[in-house]
């Protein structure tokens, strides 16, 4: 439940977590407000570290197309 426009809302929300690379923060906020159906979005950034094998994985895997 939230306050939104002087109303209390009950909804059913689902929460993401998103992994990607610091570099695509600004474009993975773009896309997520493009296709979120909230005018204001819950889009946050949790920095973390992880071990380097995944590191590698994640930076292989990520693409920057910037649509």
């Amino acid at each position: 439940m939230y306050w939104w426009n002087g109303n209390i809302e009950n909804e059913n929300e689902y929460v993401s977590i998103v992994k990607t690379i610091p570099e695509l923060w600004e474009v993975l906020q773009k896309e997520v407000k493009e296709i979120h159906p909230y005018d204001v979005p819950c889009i946050m950034k949790i920095e973390a570290e992880a071990n380097k094998e995944y590191e590698k994985w994640i930076r292989e895997s990520t693409v920057n197309d910037e649509r």
